[in-house]
């Protein structure tokens, strides 16, 4: 079970959020910061009090998301790679995951993206039975 629960740790904890991460970015610059795109958003709203173009707000947000996934990727394999060869990850590590991938459900479902919601479901899932071994021994 031991090594199931590192697997589970591997695939959902380090290997998606860098595949995820990477093809977000990649969608990001191919699909997204299009003259198209930019000429969709046009809308201005106060950011703190400051005017600020929609696209140049979204474009921040969605570039610096598809980042922030990675690093949690490349985080959770350093965390990962310290451990011996026969430890499962820490507990810590199996909570921090389930918290960002309740993110993920939630948001999927508040802004109503469907892809997003089933997957943060099956990760969170999969991170729990993780947890649930962990704690279990």
């Amino acid at each position: 079970m031991k090594s199931f629960a590192r697997t589970l740790y591997v695939m959902l904890g380090i290997v998606t959020p860098i595949l995820i991460g990477s093809l977000h970015l990649y969608s990001h610059y191919i699909d997204l910061v299009i003259p198209e795109v930019q000429e969709g958003i046009t809308m201005e709203v106060q950011v703190l009090g400051h005017p600020s173009p929609s696209f140049a707000i979204w474009g921040l947000m969605s570039f610096v998301m598809g980042l922030l996934i990675i690093l949690l990727g490349l985080n959770n394999y350093i965390q990962f790679s310290s451990l011996s060869k026969e430890e499962m990850p820490k507990t810590f590590m199996f909570v921090i995951m389930i918290i960002f991938l309740l993110g993920v459900v939630y948001a999927g479902w508040e802004f109503q993206s469907m892809p997003h919601f089933y997957a943060g479901l099956v990760g969170t899932i999969g991170m729990f039975i993780g947890l649930g071994i962990r704690l279990g021994g």
